[in-house]
């Protein structure tokens, strides 16, 4: 496996023995500004996931609370994106959330243990009840 390294020399290439697998790469320091306060998270991790949300067909929203695998120490940064869509049978992948999902994406809560996430459509239009929108996050914290 090569790794390349960026310095102010410009970028190098280095082997590393063994590669990286697995948890070597869940724990790591990381650059953390709080709204104006720098500071370095030690043994900062990554989790990510994926999930959907069937539309409710009376309202234009629709929503739900995930919970992290393991919690953070401190409440980390999440991330949320719209996936996609599929119409009348449930996602077994992410791949199969294969149609366009107008929905803006939000979050909040965000704690140690998890995050609400709440979908709405760009237009007053009301979720369908056949449809299941699609969402993917990343959270970055210790």
């Amino acid at each position: 496996m090569k790794a390349y390294l960026l310095s102010a020399g410009g970028v190098t290439n280095t082997a590393l023995a063994g590669g990286i697998t697995g948890d070597k790469l869940t724990s790591y320091k990381v650059q953390r500004q709080n709204d104006t306060t720098n500071t370095t998270l030690t043994g900062a991790r990554i989790e990510t996931g994926w999930g959907w949300i069937l539309g409710t067909g009376g309202v234009s929203y629709a929503g739900e609370n995930i919970s992290f695998s393991t919690p953070f120490t401190v409440a980390p940064i999440v991330i949320c994106s719209n996936v996609g869509s599929r119409l009348t049978t449930n996602p077994t992948l992410i791949s199969d959330l294969t149609s366009p999902a107008d929905m803006i994406i939000e979050t909040s809560a965000v704690a140690t243990g998890g995050f609400r996430l709440d979908m709405e459509t760009r237009a007053a239009n009301n979720t369908d009840v056949n449809k299941r929108y699609g969402y993917s996050w990343i959270a970055i914290g210790a």
